[in-house]
């Protein structure tokens, strides 16, 4: 049930996927109008959007199944919103011109939204979305598809306790695996890594915030989910574990990039790839394959284990557990 429900997540995801990518071209390659969110980029929602939409779409699917099938209004919606949104793409300037740079962007913003939203609504009726007893769960889903821009205002006050036991776990696991790392303080907010040919400073904005929110929006979830489930000193107990495995897996990602970047180093003989990578890395957010992975293992093994956690039988996590 759950690789079905993989399945119709991802076909419920692709519609607005390629209508945005469609746009992005468009804009960027034929018309040349570039223009930024505040706070952030697209590429920043990528990986945690896609993250946060199929583990929604696994859940709702797993209590209450769904088949796609086009819904004809909803495409007709679409389609009126997209030709709308290309028009002010088109005379955006113009448009700033007579109704102001404010007016212009909120509008622009607005249209991209809903016609976002309505995409997502082309397989799948809104009733579904509405009537279902899991709705809810848009709200932890979204969280999560934000977390880089939340972590953007948050990484400096997590940097003095989780990004500095982070950066001395990087350290001491390069040093016990490559004799020759050397680390160093630059400042109290960087810390520089070196070996052979590379050397990387790092700071607060790699400091594993993203994780940690990760974590925090998932157990909050998984209480809700399951109120019962847990009681008082197991839900302290898998907190304490759920911080001690951020600041693990976050050690990890930025081990195996750094590695992978001195491998592809020597494997050139170019000291800069190996940094073009690691920098890419960090940037793309990469990392959030592994955190995808890590975390989804963390509670599926959370409220699978017998050991750990006995769950209710009318509990829509119990239920999930009992179709695998």
């Amino acid at each position: 049930m759950i690789r079905r429900a993989a399945i119709v997540s991802l076909a419920t995801l692709l519609p607005p996927v390629l209508e945005l990518l469609i746009f992005r071209i468009w804009l960027r390659f034929g018309i040349g109008l570039r223009l930024g969110l505040p706070g952030f980029v697209d590429f920043d929602l990528m990986f945690p959007a896609l993250f946060s939409f199929v583990a929604l779409g696994v859940l709702l699917y797993q209590q209450r199944p769904v088949e796609p099938e086009i819904q004809w209004p909803a495409v007709t919606i679409n389609i009126l919103l997209a030709f709308t949104f290309a028009a002010l793409c088109f005379e955006f300037r113009p448009l700033e011109l007579s109704l102001g740079a404010t007016a212009i962007r909120a509008l622009w913003v607005a249209n991209l939204v809903a016609m976002t939203m309505s995409a997502f609504f082309l397989f799948i009726p809104i009733s579904y979305l509405l009537r279902h007893p899991l709705r809810w769960l848009v709200i932890p889903s979204a969280l999560i598809a934000s977390t880089i821009v939340m972590v953007k205002h948050l990484y400096v006050a997590v940097w003095p306790w989780f990004g500095v036991a982070s950066v001395q776990g990087v350290c001491q696991t390069l040093q016990s695996l490559q004799g020759g790392t050397v680390c160093s303080w630059n400042s109290p907010y960087y810390f520089a890594i070196k070996h052979q040919q590379i050397k990387v400073l790092f700071g607060p904005p790699c400091s594993g915030t993203d994780g940690l929110l990760l974590f925090l929006i998932g157990f909050c979830t998984f209480l809700a989910l399951d109120s019962k489930g847990l009681s008082r000193t197991r839900t302290f107990f898998v907190f304490i574990l759920g911080i001690g495995y951020a600041l693990l897996l976050n050690i990890a990602r930025v081990v195996s990039i750094f590695l992978l970047s001195q491998a592809v180093n020597n494997y050139y003989g170019d000291n800069q790839i190996g940094m073009n990578i690691l920098v890419g890395f960090f940037h793309l957010h990469a990392g959030w394959i592994l955190y995808a992975v890590g975390w989804s293992a963390f509670f599926w093994a959370l409220y699978a284990s017998k050991g750990l956690l006995a769950l209710p039988v009318h509990s829509p996590l119990a239920q999930s557990a009992n179709n695998r």
